[in-house]
């Protein structure tokens, strides 16, 4: 078969089996594994330096903030995904119709916004009544 006669789909499939199968050889012979690690340090390390990566101390307390909000919800994720393995989940006992529905939780800023427009609604209505 030519090669611009395969698929995408093919192509991706093919691709990610050969990487597959290069990763598997690499960590399954202990010096290669360290080579490669070895690489990927110094790769790192080469991108740090050109400022293609920024380190933590190197950030905006904003951007710290952020970095660290994102390590915290992919901990979560993770760690949600080992339970799910170590522990599969059993059907519920009761219907899963009977469950109560909690509404979302609001946040301090929506709330503090509702009631500032309807401080001001009441303005507008007391003006309102004086103008008649």
């Amino acid at each position: 078969m030519v090669r611009h006669e395969l698929s995408v789909d093919k192509r991706r499939r093919r691709n990610r089996e050969y990487q597959r199968k290069r990763r598997e050889k690499i960590y399954s012979d202990p010096e290669l594994k360290e080579e490669y690690l070895r690489k990927e340090r110094q790769s790192w390390k080469m991108r740090a330096e050109e400022g293609k990566i920024k380190t933590i101390g190197n950030l905006s307390e904003r951007e710290k903030r952020s970095e660290r909000k994102a390590w915290k919800r992919s901990q979560q994720v993770s760690r949600q995904r080992k339970r799910k393995v170590e522990h599969p989940e059993t059907p519920p006992d009761r219907p899963v119709d009977s469950v109560n529905i909690q509404e979302p939780v609001r946040s301090r800023q929506s709330i503090a916004g509702e009631r500032e427009k309807e401080n001001k609604n009441k303005i507008l209505k007391k003006d309102e009544s004086f103008d008649k």
